[in-house]
């Protein structure tokens, strides 16, 4: 199986992003059917990035430490150079690389965004800032390599929707 055909059994997803949120009641986002959360996000806590988790996309790389949900867990990126995590039975990758020509870089939270859009799969997305605020809970901005112009290509995309 792979990422797109797992989602594809999946409907009125919200993907709750890492950034401090800084507005909407937990209510909200734990109606949704489908939330899925990224990486490490069972590190964090804020009172408004709700409780309900169910499935977790990640990179698949040392950092991303397990979940204590038992929910299932996929990757945005397929299983190819450059990209090559270890490798741990079960685990779900893309079928293939999903691009823009905008950022160089991008993050999982984007690369989900930029899958969804290809297999036409409406989706909201809540506490994405490109990366300008800490995580919850964190003091301190994550130092990565993602470009603080990914919010903007996720407002662009036809399928996307910003609570």
């Amino acid at each position: 199986m792979y990422t797109e055909d797992l989602l594809n059994d999946f409907s009125d997803i919200v993907l709750i992003g890492n950034a401090t949120p800084t507005k909407l009641p937990n209510r909200i986002i734990d109606s949704f059917d489908t939330v899925i959360r990224f990486n490490n996000y069972h590190n964090f806590t804020h009172p408004y990035i709700g409780r309900k988790v169910d499935l977790h996309c990640s990179n698949y790389l040392e950092d991303v430490k397990p979940t204590p949900h038992k929910v299932p867990h996929f990757s945005p990126f397929p299983n190819q150079p450059p990209y090559q995590p270890t490798l741990q039975p079960n685990q779900v990758f893309a079928r293939r690389w999903h691009f823009t020509n905008r950022i160089t870089l991008p993050s999982t939270g984007l690369r989900l965004c930029l899958l969804l859009e290809d297999i036409k799969k409406p989706f909201y997305y809540y506490a994405f800032d490109s990366f300008k605020t800490p995580h919850p809970g964190e003091k301190e901005i994550s130092n990565t390599g993602h470009s603080n112009e990914e919010l903007l290509v996720i407002s662009d995309l036809n399928f996307s929707h910003e609570l």
